[in-house]
């Protein structure tokens, strides 16, 4: 199709439609609609006009609803446990979100991964091309600290052009019970993902908690919080938070 400007899909449509490709000719002359990289459009030829404008609908194509299946495997208990312990530090050191990557490799499943960030109560200025070796990055974590987990302005904005899994973990603050706000976006199209999705998920009130016994002995790594930073410090969390125990 790309090698051609321009195609008529169908012949036996009441008005023609046409793909537009770049450096070729223009289709016959007469009334089509256009499906261009902006947008339809709808070409109308009639004695008194010759205009080419946009419409919302081709009414002679069938309806399609926007669709989306997450094929990726349900994430195990222990990554948002993981997740959500370090949300839980950040908050107690600094009152700021923290955000996390999440990678996947088939072999070796998910890996979580903590970028270089500079972390604030209301804004995250993270390192988005962090990659592990081997794997894929299929999405983030982020937190909202104390606030109840939902998908910001910021968020949405930062997430347009950013396929793969997006969860958001809101009142951090209740550790080891959060709220959660999950999402899937593809070319800029939100889907919600279904709770199940989530293994070990257990309502907990209003909220959630993570039923893993993997966790109570795990501590965050010291190479999460060497990369976290925050505006009103000159050192690193890590050293922040040695402050904080002294």
């Amino acid at each position: 199709l790309a090698k051609r400007s321009w195609l008529k899909l169908r012949r036996n449509l009441m008005i023609p439609v046409y793909l537009k490709g770049p450096d070729g000719p223009s289709p016959p002359e007469g009334t089509h609609y256009i499906i261009a990289r902006n947008g339809n459009f709808l070409r109308k030829r009639e004695w008194w006009v010759d205009a080419t404008v946009p419409v919302r609908q081709i009414s002679v194509l069938d309806r399609q609803k926007p669709l989306a299946e997450l094929l990726l495997p349900t994430l195990p208990a222990e990554v948002l446990a993981k997740a959500s312990r370090l949300a839980k530090v950040v908050y107690d050191i600094s009152q700021s979100e923290v955000c996390l990557l999440l990678h996947y490799n088939v072999e070796a499943g998910y890996q979580l991964s903590v970028p270089k960030q500079t972390v604030s109560p209301g804004r995250i200025d993270y390192d988005a091309s962090e990659r592990l070796s081997g794997a894929l990055c299929v999405g983030t974590l982020h937190s909202h600290g104390a606030l109840e987990a939902y998908h910001s302005d910021i968020d949405l904005e930062d997430e347009t052009y950013a396929d793969g899994v997006h969860i958001t973990l809101g009142e951090v603050h209740k550790y080891p019970a959060f709220s959660l706000s999950a999402e899937v976006v593809v070319n800029g199209t939100r889907f919600s993902i279904d709770r199940t999705w989530f293994a070990g998920l257990v309502p907990r009130g209003t909220g959630y908690r993570v039923d893993c016994l993997a966790i109570e002995s795990w501590e965050v790594p010291a190479k999460w919080l060497e990369v976290i930073r925050h505006p009103g410090w000159r050192r690193p969390l890590l050293e922040q938070e040695k402050k904080l125990d002294d």
